[in-house]
């Protein structure tokens, strides 16, 4: 795989040293620039004013090929007359054929690209290519709607934790392959209802070694799918993830979800998009007196035996021996549709009736 992908990046900076003009060397062939490089605001231009560059106007990968080396560069912003190309491929890469690590932008960590106009790019295969230190990238409400290639356009971003692609619209995009491959710290994407990938027809390894990543209701990229050993890894679950669908994204509003327990006062403390595997964890930790919601906890749609205390694991397996209280008020229970279980949730009541009481 590693050869395949490998290939996959040299034709596509061969094709870039076509498209682009020469391709910068690694070490040396570029010098390194402070002062902008400007004519007007319709050429295009790049500013760098302590560790941030600034681009405006028709921005065009040969003028950040001057800054591609420079590495005082830690962000970059777009200023609210950034018009991307039509062609914006590889525009940000950081990467080429000729080096298995990370060539340019060594220090970037963020790009701001919400005040940029890209209502014309068609293109945007590759644009950041190998970015490993990249941390975020803010896309704001952006138009992708014209839009048909996005392939290997996070690879090799190592150093992505989260993206926010709900400003996406994808309904012409036709390549994903290899999209978001090798985005190994990944975990989670969110996208809108602009998301439709029904157009894709290439798309394979497109999340090829995500293996962190986790759709809102708990779908692991790396489980038993295969995504990291080879069949479900195209566009098959690039969807949002619900009971009904399985994918391994997320919608609009979403929050990791986390549990925490602190032995000394004997308090399970849950938050983010709760998932009922979450909870199950910790079903046989001995010392949970209490459970507590904090402020944003999200209940799933089905959240049935989330506390299931009376049933038993084994033979003699009980979960949730000690639990005394639950304490639920501070939970959206809006996605919870079934009125009965949502009726017990809201009372608090521990599932071990004899010995829970709310705590209020």
């Amino acid at each position: 795989m590693k050869n395949k992908l490998m290939k996959k990046t040299l034709a596509a900076v061969m094709a870039l040293a076509i498209v682009g003009g020469a391709m910068p060397t690694a070490f040396g062939g570029t010098p390194l620039l402070t002062t902008p490089i400007v004519a007007n605001a319709a050429d295009g231009y790049a500013t760098l004013n302590g560790d941030t560059l600034t681009i405006g106007g028709n921005i065009k990968k040969d003028i950040l090929d001057g800054y591609r080396e420079n590495s005082n560069v830690k962000h970059i912003v777009a200023a609210e007359d950034t018009i991307l190309p039509v062609n914006s491929s590889y525009l940000f890469y950081a990467r080429d054929a000729l080096n298995e690590e990370q060539a340019y932008w060594l220090n970037l960590q963020t790009i701001d690209l919400s005040n940029a106009d890209m209502s014309q790019v068609t293109n945007m295969h590759g644009i950041f290519m190998g970015c490993g230190k990249l941390q975020s990238i803010n896309f704001g409400n952006c138009n992708t709607s014209n839009v048909t290639e996005m392939a290997a356009m996070f690879l090799f971003c190592e150093s992505l934790i989260s993206l926010d692609l709900s400003g996406f619209n994808t309904s012409s995009l036709t390549n994903t392959d290899a999209m978001f491959a090798n985005c190994f710290n990944l975990k989670f994407i969110i996208v809108s209802d602009n998301w439709d990938v029904s157009n894709v027809t290439d798309s394979e390894d497109m999340f090829y070694r995500c293996e962190n990543l986790k759709g809102q209701n708990g779908l692991n990229s790396s489980s038993n799918l295969g995504v990291s050993s080879g069949t479900l890894r195209d566009k098959t679950y690039a969807r949002i993830d619900t009971e009904e669908a399985p994918g391994y994204l997320s919608e609009a509003g979403y929050a990791p979800s986390f549990v925490d327990f602190d032995n000394t006062t004997g308090t399970l403390s849950i938050g983010g998009w709760i998932t009922r595997n979450d909870v199950h964890w910790y079903q046989q930790t001995a010392g949970i007196k209490h459970i507590i919601a904090l402020e944003g906890t999200v209940l799933p749609k089905n959240s049935s035996f989330m506390f299931n205390g009376m049933a038993k694991l084994a033979d003699n397996e009980e979960c949730w021996t000690d639990l005394e209280t639950i304490d639920l008020s501070k939970a959206d229970t809006s996605k919870v549709t079934d009125p009965q279980l949502l009726a017990v949730l809201l009372s608090s009541r521990c599932p071990r009736r004899h010995r829970c009481k709310p705590l209020r």
